[in-house]
């Protein structure tokens, strides 16, 4: 006769144990390039003619530079409309800064202080995305040209 304890404690080991396995098997499983591949080329082992290749290979690349610039986009935007509010409190506040409260001005202050803060750290987010994007996109080109399917109808 067991515990409930012991009972829990077995079922929280079977969990983890189940749970690891299945960890490992997607990080085996997955393959950057399927989606770019013909549905019945999707596969291990699975030979690829050199249009096939030349196309999963600039097809991965095009989405990956989609991508890229979609969050440069996003990030973009999110600055401008940062800076497009604080504008706009500057302005609120200089039109009536003579009929404000003590309130009003703290008000004020800490609105450009977590405003000027989003606004820099918008700006440093932009300046990595930039960095990292050149790094991540040399990256998957690298990963092609290694890739078995694809490197021997490119080089």
């Amino acid at each position: 006769v067991q515990s409930i304890y012991d009972l829990a404690k077995l079922k929280a080991e079977e969990e983890e144990t189940g749970a690891g396995e299945e960890e490992e098997e997607e990080e085996t499983e997955y393959d950057y390039l399927a989606p770019f591949l013909p549905a019945q080329k999707r596969g291990a082992g699975v030979e690829l003619s050199k249009a096939e290749a030349v196309k999963a290979q600039e097809d991965c690349l095009a989405a990956m530079k989609e991508r890229l610039l979609e969050r440069a986009h996003i990030i973009d935007s999110r600055l401008e409309e940062e800076k497009a509010a604080l504008q706009k409190k500057n302005a609120n506040y200089q039109r009536n800064r003579d009929h404000l409260d003590k309130a009003e001005e703290e008000e004020y202050e800490n609105f450009v202080q977590e405003a000027t803060f989003r606004i820099r750290i918008l700006k440093q987010r932009r300046e990595q995305h930039g960095q990292q994007a050149h790094e991540k996109y040399r990256s998957l080109i690298e990963r092609l040209l290694n890739d078995k399917r694809i490197a021997k109808h490119i080089k």
